[in-house]
This record gives C-alpha cells, structure tokens and sequence, in this order.
C-alpha cells in the first residue's frame, strides 16, 4: 500500500473469541484472534474481575493486543490503542445492558 495510490483491501478475515479460566461471579478470561492475508492477523483478550461491592458489581479488566502481518506492522501503536478503547465501549455497553435487566 503506498499514501499515493491507496488501494482497499479486499481479503477476507476470519475469527473466533473464547471464554476460558472461567470463575463464575469472580473472574474469566475472553479472547479472541482474526486473519485477514496480507493485512495479517491480531489476537488479543481481557482479563475480566468481578468483586461484589454491597448492592452493586465491579467489573475490572485488563486488556492485551498482538497484531502482525504487513500492515498491522505498519500501524501497530494505533491498533493497540483502539483495542483498548473498543474493550472499554464493549464494558461500558455490556454494564449498560447488565443494568437494563437488574430488577427495579
């Protein structure tokens, strides 16, 4: 790819996304991976805690991010950026969803 003649890409990506070191209401671990040919692949995934805190739950994470491939090699610090803002909208929706269900 070159800033004079972009070009799309048009590979198509596959993924999956994982629960693991499940702890019901404590802790779990979600992850997920993707490929996309010459535009590479990434993997990454939380560490998600739960802690009761009277009424109410703490969700805490901590998020990880590996990309590779040509052009994620290319844009490797914003990746890793926008991963760790799209795991905070994916908290924040969750938390709001979570909520709509609590009895009132």
């Amino acid at each position: 790819m070159n800033r004079n003649n972009p070009q799309k890409l048009s590979e198509k990506a596959t993924g999956r996304v994982t629960l693991s070191n499940l702890n019901p209401r404590i802790s779990y671990t979600i992850e997920g991976e993707g490929a996309g040919g010459v535009a590479g692949f990434a993997k990454g995934g939380a560490d998600v805690s739960l802690a009761e805190i009277g009424q109410e739950t703490l969700l805490a994470y901590t998020v990880r991010a590996d990309v590779g491939g040509k052009v994620a090699q290319l844009r490797a610090r914003r990746i890793n950026a926008t991963a760790k803002s799209l795991a905070g909208q994916f908290f924040d929706r969750f938390s709001e969803q979570v909520v709509k269900t609590l009895p009132r």
